[in-house]
Order: structure tokens, then C-alpha cells, then sequence
């Protein structure tokens, strides 16, 4: 029996900021992946992260505070905010409505989170 599989991660950097794409499922089993590279990826000090959930499945919103956790282990040191992308709009309230967006906010494009950078 295969166990479930691990979220595909890709990053790009576009000029000072990490664009970081993710794919798959996120549950408790792929939380711990998805954290530690977000950490890691904010280690290395850009400008922002920028993390793309349009091709992410998220079964339980119980989960998504894997992006307050990143936020709260990187805020003060590096400081290095952490932004979303989620072109679909019930997506964003979504986030809004489990917190996230309390602590790291979501945009519809890319354009829309480096102005606000």
C-alpha cells in the first residue's frame, strides 16, 4: 500500500522575491514538508515569499495554519514576509474566514502582492 503522496514543490525567484509553488494535497502528513521548506526558503532572506495555493487541496482548513506557523517562526528574524496567491475569490474568503489572512494575506495575482510589497 503506497503511503500518500508528497507535495511537489517548485521555487523560482523573481529578482529579490521566492515565488514558491505548491501542488498536491496538504493534510498532516504533508504539513511538516510544506513548513519546513517555507522556513527554509525564508531563511535564505528575500525580500518576501511568495507561495502560490492555486494548485493546492486543502481537505480540512484545520491545516492551513501551517501559513500562520511559518509567519510566526519568521516574522521578527528574518522578517521576511510571507504572502499567498489564490486567483479564485471563495478561496481568499475562505483563508480570510480560518484566520489566515490575519497574519498573512492573500492576493489574486502576483502583480497584486509586489505592489503591496
Amino acid at each position: 500500500m503506497a503511503g500518500p503522496a508528497a507535495l511537489r514543490i517548485e521555487h523560482r525567484f523573481l529578482n529579490d522575491v521566492a515565488v514558491v509553488v505548491v501542488d498536491g494535497t496538504l493534510d498532516l502528513a504533508s504539513y511538516p514538508q510544506l513548513r519546513d521548506d517555507l522556513i527554509k526558503t525564508a531563511l535564505d532572506v528575500p525580500r518576501a515569499v511568495v507561495v502560490d495555493i492555486s494548485s493546492l487541496d486543502v481537505p480540512t482548513g484545520a491545516t492551513l495554519s501551517v501559513f500562520a506557523t511559518v509567519w510566526m517562526r519568521v516574522c521578527d528574524w528574518p522578517g521576511v514576509p510571507i504572502l499567498l496567491l489564490e486567483p479564485d475569490a471563495r478561496s481568499r474568503e475562505w483563508l480570510r474566514d480560518h484566520g489566515v489572512a490575519r497574519f498573512v494575506p492573500a492576493f489574486a495575482d502576483l502583480d497584486q502582492a509586489l505592489r503591496w510589497l
